[in-house]
């Protein structure tokens, strides 16, 4: 899936990134772009075509994963364990 898919836009002139949750499509989420030596999020690229975002974002319960060169990839879950 592409970021461009889930209604991206900017805010507070490029310092953080609302869009659509991929799992349910309703809940918009928010990632700040703090500035400093220790910023939570940083952001690679400059239009939502090219954008990877690192670390991965966690939005549980609704999403957890990363957006790589604008596309949006989920957290490998782990496989069940059998006793």
């Amino acid at each position: 899936m592409k970021l461009s898919e889930l209604d991206p836009s900017w805010r507070d002139g490029g310092r953080a990134l609302l869009f659509l949750c991929p799992c349910c499509r309703k809940v918009q989420l928010r990632i700040p772009f703090a500035s400093g030596p220790n910023p939570q999020w940083r952001k690679y690229g400059t239009t939502f075509e090219d954008l990877t975002v690192q670390p991965s974002i966690d939005a549980t319960p609704h999403w957890h994963g990363y957006i790589e060169e604008g596309q949006i990839k989920d957290v490998a879950k782990p496989a069940p364990t059998t006793l």
